[in-house]
Parts: C-alpha cells; structure tokens; sequence
C-alpha cells in the first residue's frame, strides 16, 4: 500500500483518547501513564517529555550528549545539547540539519525557524525546512509566498501530499474562487492514492465557500475514494449535514460508523448531540484551519505507518498553525508516548 493510501484513519485508540480528553475531565482513569503527557498538550502546554538539563561549555560534550539523548528518545534534551553545539560549530551542515528536524519536532518554531533559513542557504532543496517555512508563511498571512515557495519545491516525497492541499488552501487565503482553489489539488488523485485526500479538501473548500451541495457531493466521494468511513471524515461530513439540517442523514452517517466501531465514543457523543438537538462544532472554517487539517491528516497516516519522526514534525507545524486543535495535541502526546 502506498503511502497515505490509508488516509485519516485515526482509529478506535485515537477516538478513545479524544472523547476521553474532551468529554470528560478524569482523563488519568482512562490513560494511566499517558494522562500527564495529554494534559498538558491538550492545556496548550508544552508537549515534551522531561525536564531540561543545563547544556555544557564544549563541542564534543554537546554533540556526544545530544546524540545519546536522542538515542534514549529524550529529544528536548537533545534538541538543547545539540544547539549549543551547533552554537560551537555553526557551519556543520549535518548538526544543523539535525538540530533544524529536533527543534521543530519539538515545536519551539522560534528556534527552529531561523535554523531553516540557515538549512535552505545551505541546501536549497531541503524539503522540511521549506514546508516550516511555507507553514510560517501561510501562519502570518503571506498566502502568496506561501503558494510561491511550494510551487517551486521538488515534486516528490512529502511535498507530493503537502504541496497541493497547502496551496489551495493559500488561494482560499487569497480570496480566489473555488475553482481556483481546487485547481491546486490537481497533482493529487488515484495515481498516488490520494485521491481521497483530494475528495476530502475539494469538500472542505466548498463548504468553507457556503457551497453545502458541492461539499455534500464530494464528502461522498471521498469516503469512496478511501475504501470506507474514517472516524475523521464522519466527523467532518456529519457536521456538514448536521448544519445543512439534514438530521436524518447525519444519525445515519454515525450509526453507520457506530455499527463498524461499536466501542467508539467520540461518534456516540456526536449522535447523542444530534438526539438532543445541539449545534455540531465547525472544524473548518478558515484556511488556517483547511491548511492545519491536511497537515494533521497526513500526520495520522504516518504515524499509523510507524513513521514517527516526520508524523511529530507534521504535527507541531499543523499546531504552529492552529494552536487550538485538541485531536492534534492527541495525536502528538500518542507518538509522544509511543516513541518513549
């Protein structure tokens, strides 16, 4: 199976943990030892394991000390050992591509971002650094440059998923039509399976643009495109209906998860608050939010392939993005704790 072919499907475990983070308080009942880690990502706090330890006054102590932390899978120590090193040997182009990856998978962007200028002088063709830099872009409003530096970066690896969602989500920033916009999700489809990832943000642009219909249409093309019903796509597509009005269809679009995964609350939440006639949660309204949604879909797909590092690094830029986006800090604190 290819990469992403597999997109969003969070999961029952994923689903567990959000209703339990969000439903209710005692999430320590529900997690044992993970429930300190997700506290504090789901506060808004600092998604690190470990306190800081003081750095020493060598290269070699730095460097060694670093590496080991990383080894231990102690990476905020690391990411700290590792800076001051590089502050020792700034022009070692390995330390500060290695550094670059800690401090982002970190999420401390105010170090991490100057590094990846420092990373694309060096190699322009380095394609994280370029993805931070195109995320910061979009973050402050810079949708053109944004669509500009994505537009010139290689077509291949990462930038093949992230390419295309994040640039048609820069021309919704921009203010063009909805054609316009999609015309940007062109390099996704069949070919590399993405196709539903394509259906899903061709949705969710519509709906962003008040087209309920057209999202209606390709919500259901996208659930076709992926072989089936995700937790996160029944999220998303339910509360389309639900505010559409179409209340009958969406109780039926979560009974039929429901029926598939019988143990998941987060959608029994979801028909219980259709029952009592409540207002569903609009998870994408903007394109800050359009942009943070397809980082933290891709996230998911690579952190169910066991692709830890890169899903973490997603997933602070996807924060970095839109630091109110409880599933995000969820799935985090899961590769948090996974990895340790």
């Amino acid at each position: 199976m290819k990469p992403f072919q597999r997109f969003n499907l969070a999961g029952a475990f994923l689903a567990a943990l959000f209703l339990a983070a969000c439903a209710k308080g005692d999430i320590a009942e529900n997690l044992g030892p993970k429930a300190s880690l997700l506290k504090a990502c789901l506060k808004g706090d600092e998604c690190v394991a470990g306190a800081p330890l003081e750095q020493g006054n060598s290269f070699a102590g730095n460097f060694l000390a670093g590496r080991h932390a990383q080894v231990i899978r102690d990476m905020g120590n690391a990411a700290g050992y590792l800076s001051s090193a590089l502050e020792k040997s700034p022009d070692e182009p390995d330390l500060l591509r290695r550094t670059f990856i800690l401090l982002t998978s970190e999420g401390r962007m105010k170090e991490a971002l100057p590094l990846a200028r420092r990373v694309i002088a060096v190699n322009k063709k380095a394609p994280i650094a370029d993805i931070l830099l195109a995320v910061d872009d979009f973050k402050n409003g810079r949708f053109a440059e944004t669509e500009d530096r994505l537009a010139a970066a290689p077509k291949n690896g990462i930038n093949i998923y992230i390419g295309p969602t994040l640039s048609a989500w820069a021309r919704v920033g921009l203010g063009k039509s909805v054609k316009e916009s999609v015309k940007a999700l062109k390099g996704l489809g069949k070919k590399n399976g993405s196709q539903a990832l394509h259906d899903l943000h061709h949705a969710l642009i519509n709906d962003v643009a008040g087209n309920a219909e057209a999202a209606k249409k390709k919500f259901k093309e996208a659930i076709k495109g992926q072989g089936g019903l995700s937790l996160r796509l029944a999220q998303l597509f339910g509360s389309l209906l639900e505010r559409m009005g179409e209340i009958g269809e969406a109780k039926d679009l979560y009974q039929k998860y429901l029926d598939e995964h019988p143990n998941s609350r987060i959608l029994g939440h979801a028909k219980k608050r259709v029952d009592r006639g409540g207002t569903p949660p609009r998870e994408v309204a903007t394109a800050i939010d359009g942009a943070a949604e397809s980082l933290f879909g891709i996230a998911s797909s690579l952190s169910q392939q066991n692709i830890s590092e890169m899903a973490l690094v997603l997933g602070r830029m996807a924060l970095h993005l839109k630091p109110n986006f409880p599933v995000m800090r969820i799935l985090i604190a899961d590769i948090l704790e996974s990895d340790g």
